[in-house]
């Protein structure tokens, strides 16, 4: 059996408007708020704890400066899982990235390191495309994107939802989106299913821009375990992009992985 981490959860119950509020924090010069499970405290002994894992991070192509490390407390869902959205809400013109450094399935955890990705590593994490959360009066845009990777550095599999708004006397009177799947088929991820759905939230105060996918690999693992059945998926149910009528932008994803080689790989995402 696999680890299930980062967001365990297959419902719903903790869509948009059945979360807690955006509590403020102090993440250094970043100016960003974060939901209100996620904290400081516990950050320097997390991994004396018995059941931590940390996620190999050696050659993670996101490079944070000046980042935070973050307690993230999982959700219990209605169906017995455990979430860990760990909702990002900044304003136009700052790039935020948040990179994993590990989870404890014992006492429901997570660690991330939240900060301003370097110029060189976005480049690089993104192929060369940086879109910055950009606003005017009518027209703010930005996305949230989830990128999971293996221990060499190599980008597994990309959710990617953008979003692009318009605002008018404190609603969101009108909003696109879009999103952006990739498998890396060269090391044999395949897509298996997704889903995506646009919708106003909160009497129109948000617009929210939301993607799910399925991946799964029978070929890597399975070369190094000498095992046929070692599969390893990959679960992100639900990646958000969330804009608000002040133009202020949200992202948060709920994503897992299990299965054979989940000691391998590891994720971080983009909000720009």
């Amino acid at each position: 059996m696999g680890k299930i981490f980062s967001g365990s959860i297959i419902s719903l119950a903790l869509a948009l408007g059945m979360m807690s509020p955006v509590a403020a924090a102090s993440p250094g010069s970043l100016a960003i708020s974060l939901s209100a499970n996620v904290t400081t405290a516990g950050t320097k002994t997390f991994f004396s704890t018995p059941g931590a894992v940390s996620i190999p991070l050696s050659s993670t192509p996101l490079v944070v400066k000046d980042g935070r490390r973050y307690v993230v407390r999982g959700q219990k869902t209605k169906n017995g899982t455990w979430a860990y959205p760990a909702k990002i809400t900044s304003p136009p013109g700052v790039t935020v990235a948040s990179v994993e450094l590990g989870f404890n399935p014992r006492s429901h955890t997570q660690l991330l390191e939240i900060g301003r990705p370097t110029t060189s590593s976005l480049q690089n994490a993104t192929g060369g495309e940086i879109w910055t959360h950009s606003s005017t009066t009518s027209d703010p845009s930005g996305s949230f994107e989830v990128v999971w990777h293996d221990f060499a550095g190599i980008s597994l599999a990309i959710v990617k939802d953008s979003i692009s708004w318009t605002n008018g006397g404190g609603y969101v009177s009108a909003f696109t989106g879009s999103e952006y799947l990739y498998n890396n088929q060269h090391t044999g991820w395949a897509l298996t299913g997704s889903s995506f759905m646009r919708y106003f939230a909160n009497g129109h105060t948000k617009a929210v821009v939301q993607s799910g996918a399925g991946f799964l690999n029978a070929i890597f693992c399975p070369t190094i375990t000498q095992d046929p059945a070692a599969e390893t998926f990959i679960s992100v149910q639900y990646n958000h992009a969330v804009g608000h009528a002040n133009g202020m932008l949200t992202g948060y994803v709920n994503t897992w992985a299990s299965g054979g080689c989940t000691n391998l790989i590891g994720y971080y995402t983009i909000q720009n």
